[in-house]
């Protein structure tokens, strides 16, 4: 089994799949999700170590894309661990100290940010070039120079893609921590100068309003 082939990528979706319905759907039953994170976390990391050590067995002219290929592994791996060590049950099991509730809270915000950030640019490459490699109808041991060429290129179009959407995210969650209402409205309530205050102050009879 090479570094891409429908099974070990399979795999590795289903590894993330795993962790996600155990951090997110089945979050309260802790019998369901520490399973559902202990067998994807295992299957993703499994994948990754495979991935590694087949593309230093491939002929010189697929080995840089199989590196290549295998560095997005290994991207998809990291990116896991830091989301489930954003989690509020890791920091609480890593006894991570934090001087208050936000200091946590923004820690936790932009680690599951990065994270999420690499998990799109290495997953959405390497799904990219899974679909090249069946749609060339061979494997991608076998797929030649040419081959390998047009899996390279694959992927680097959907790493654009993913990296114009992170840059996205970024501009999305920097809008939203700057957020500020500006009260520009013709009838609002305005305040007296120094000459309105000094006619009031020097008339006779009490102002009416």
């Amino acid at each position: 089994m090479g570094v891409t082939t429908p099974k070990l990528t399979g795999l590795l979706v289903t590894g993330l799949c795993s962790v996600f319905l155990g951090e997110r759907v089945f979050h309260d039953l802790f019998l369901v999700r520490a399973p559902l994170v202990l067998v994807g976390l295992g299957l993703v990391v499994g994948t990754t170590i495979w991935s590694t050590a087949a593309s230093s067995r491939v002929d010189e002219p697929e080995r840089d894309t199989q590196r290549f290929l295998a560095l997005l592994h290994v991207l998809c791996a990291f990116s896991l661990v830091g989301l489930l060590i954003g989690t509020e049950d890791a920091v609480r099991w890593l006894n991570l100290d934090f001087q208050d509730g936000r200091s946590e809270l923004r820690f936790r915000r932009g680690l599951l940010s990065v994270s999420s950030i690499v998990l799109a640019v290495s997953l959405l490459p390497l799904l990219a070039a899974q679909w090249a490699i069946r749609s060339s109808g061979r494997k991608a041991a076998e797929a030649g120079y040419a081959g390998s060429l047009r899996i390279t290129e694959t992927a680097i179009s959907a790493l654009s893609v993913a990296l114009a959407g992170a840059m996205l995210m970024l501009l999305g969650y920097v809008t939203a921590a700057r957020d500020h209402v500006l009260d520009a409205s013709y009838f609002k309530t305005s305040t007296p100068g120094t000459a309105v205050e000094e006619i009031v102050r020097n008339m006779e009879e009490p102002l009416r309003v």
